[in-house]
């Protein structure tokens, strides 16, 4: 541990050894800009040309080396853009305020991005960690009614801690470490999910049949000759809380299945714990609670490839749990489908051509109870289902322990920010007395 003896405000106590300096001390700062967008002549060229999406694509990832959309050099000149060399650090200044990437090649932005070309003496890994270490503070420097926007002198007057260089490097090479064992975890959990994806392209559409099952056909069944509704509740985010309520009734909400549960089989002894009703929403005793094997379905969703997601509920013990906004909870009849398969019906690939074909809307799309009703489903024979959805449920626990381990990396890098890039923590470097 190192001494500290000066102060800074906003700082906190400054290592001894390190300074503080302003981000326009360490680098240049440039800003970004749109060449004009009814010039064909400006588009489509061969120099990359970074925007927010650019951005969140790379998934966490520290570096960008090409983008979606690319300019000409007519299209930069004409416009505030700026050709950044290589080992530049791009900012999201609006919109994702705090995020960024290290140029691996020539690259330009538009204006949601202030940049950094670093000087000599400072490390751009380092200063890469340093930003992102500093999305609270970049947060706060946003201003704007339409959208928060960080003004460039307000970005380039941000004070850093800066310890010397071989300290600097020292650092950004141990968060590195870091850093390549969650874009390894993420490579592994993508190629998991590509696998489960062509296991069920293969196994829900019956290309790949079972020696022991391969003679027995499938039926071709109405959804409401397999399944009946109950009722859902429609409660909005605002009548939910995470508080335990006195009716401790729990609440399934649309939104949930959409961006919340990572797989169709939903635990309820491992997810986490989900909203109470608000005591003063409830009107009435009629509840009718979910129970194992009921599927959990979103009605609407803002793109085609939400359409009809669902979940299957499994371990709800005691729970009082309901179905809520733009859900259907459906329940199995006539004993068609055995548990843990019930929440890949609706994957089928020629099911779910069929569920969009049933979509209404423009912006938002939705499916009707009626128009579920009459959806075809296909049906493989019970004993196949089990073995179907044994082998996809494998696959699903696969995925789950690598993404606990994602977790847990990135828990550790952000405790290591915490310490190494504010000087909690020394590091030993060579040139250490």
């Amino acid at each position: 541990m190192g001494n500290k003896d000066n102060a800074h405000k906003g700082l906190g106590l400054i290592p001894k050894g390190w300074e503080v300096r302003r981000i326009c001390e360490i680098g240049k700062v440039t800003s970004g800009g749109t060449p004009d967008t009814k010039k064909a002549s400006f588009w489509n060229g061969t120099i990359n040309w970074c925007t927010p999406t650019d951005i969140t694509a790379l998934n966490g990832s520290k570096y960008i080396g090409h983008t979606i959309v690319k300019i000409t050099e007519e299209g930069l000149k004409n416009s505030s853009a700026t050709l950044l060399p290589k080992g530049s650090i791009i900012v999201c200044t609006r919109a994702s305020i705090g995020k960024a990437a290290i140029a691996t090649e020539e690259i330009s932005t538009n204006q949601g991005f202030k940049n950094i070309v670093p000087k000599k003496e400072a490390d751009t890994d380092f200063i890469y960690y340093i930003i992102l270490y500093s999305e609270n503070k970049l947060l706060k420097l946003g201003n704007g009614s339409t959208f928060l926007e960080i003004p460039k002198s307000d970005f380039e007057n941000l004070p850093i801690l800066l310890p010397p260089l071989p300290e600097q490097r020292k650092i950004a090479a141990i968060l590195s470490t870091w850093d390549k064992a969650i874009e390894s975890t993420q490579k592994l959990i993508t190629a998991k999910e590509q696998l489960k994806g062509g296991l069920m392209q293969e196994l829900l559409t019956g290309n790949k049949r079972f020696k022991e099952f391969g003679k027995e056909k499938w039926e071709v069944l109405p959804f409401d000759k397999v399944f009946e509704f109950i009722p859902s509740y429609a409660v909005s985010r605002e009548n939910l809380t995470t508080k335990k309520t006195k009716g401790q009734i729990q609440n399934i909400h649309y939104g949930d299945i959409h961006a919340k549960f990572i797989n169709e089989l939903l635990d309820l002894k491992e997810v986490e714990e989900l909203p109470f009703i608000k005591d003063e929403a409830i009107k009435g005793n009629g509840f009718l609670f979910v129970k194992d094997g009921d599927l959990i379905i979103a009605d609407v969703s803002e793109d085609y490839e939400g359409i009809g997601e669902c979940v299957e509920l499994i371990n709800v013990g005691n729970k009082k749990i309901v179905g809520g906004l733009h859900t259907f909870v459906a329940r199995a009849i006539n004993g068609k489908t055995a548990n843990g398969f019930r929440c890949y019906i609706l994957r089928n690939p020629a099911v779910r051509l069929n569920l969009k074909k049933l979509a209404t809307g423009s912006n938002v799309y939705g499916i009707s109870k009626t128009n579920l009703s009459e959806l075809k489903l296909i049906i493989p024979p019970l004993p196949e289902q089990r073995k179907i959805a044994s082998i996809l449920l494998s696959s699903d626990k696969e995925m789950q322990l690598l993404k606990n381990q994602l977790t847990v990396l990135k828990q550790q890098k952000k405790g290591l920010m915490q310490v190494l890039l504010t000087g909690k923590v020394r590091v030993k470097t060579n040139n250490a007395k």
